[in-house]
């Protein structure tokens, strides 16, 4: 008789994240970690940017706001999606699952694969490009279909 796999399904946005594992009972689901990073939530302007300059065309007299070379949220979000990865780099590793759901909107999908490493991308079965981080556990099992056709 084969083992079936350990799937773990990863649910995140640019601030939160959650594992949650399919439990003994049909279409139930349980969080096993969480990560947050809350500065990714909170307003530019307390994430220390500074004021924007200005500029001065030398062919008018007219002025024009210089945009930022990085937007704080991004990298924020960046790092968040590392810390994330890191977590699932070593979890794979030790041979805590076999098979990863990723569950995300694209903008956070992309970082978060990149930062994986080889090996654990090649455990991903299936990218559902939604924000499910504010569905409690227990409404999960309507979103994930996928998650029982790898069962």
């Amino acid at each position: 008789m084969m083992k079936r796999p350990t799937i773990w399904v990863v649910i995140a946005d640019g601030s939160r994240a959650r594992i949650v594992v399919p439990t003994e009972r049909k279409a139930t689901y349980a969080t096993i970690r969480s990560f947050d990073s809350p500065d990714s939530r909170l307003p530019a302007r307390e994430l220390g940017r500074a004021a924007l300059g200005r500029t001065q065309e030398s062919a008018t007299p007219s002025r024009h706001g210089i945009e930022p070379r990085s937007d704080p949220h991004d990298r924020l979000q960046k790092e968040f999606a590392g810390e994330v990865a890191e977590a699932l780099n070593g979890a794979s590793e030790s041979g805590m699952f076999d098979r990863l759901v990723l569950v995300a909107p694209q903008s956070v999908a992309a970082p978060l694969r990149h930062a994986l490493d080889e090996a654990v991308r090649h455990k991903i079965a299936e990218v559902i490009a939604k924000d499910l981080t504010k569905t409690p556990d227990h409404e999960l099992a309507a979103h994930l279909e996928a998650v029982e056709r790898i069962r």
